[in-house]
């Protein structure tokens, strides 16, 4: 979707549902939310071994800053 479509579908979601949670990898969609919840993932060199940890917390000013195209 480009992104004049995602402004306008966000704008409709926002105005009609109170609470919206998504899924997104796009940087641009931080302008639509006040919360985010990463994931990162981290792998042992020396074996197949796979963590995960989950870190949920608000977003900043800089955070839109650096991720508005």
């Amino acid at each position: 979707m480009d992104t004049d479509t995602e402004h306008r579908l966000y704008r409709i979601l926002r105005a009609n549902i109170p609470t919206l949670v998504s899924v997104a990898h796009r940087p641009t969609v931080t302008m639509y939310h006040s919360h985010v919840l990463e994931c990162t993932t981290t792998a042992a060199t020396d074996t197949f071994a796979v963590s995960r940890s989950w870190r949920f917390r608000a977003l900043t000013r800089e955070d839109r800053e650096d991720r508005e195209l």
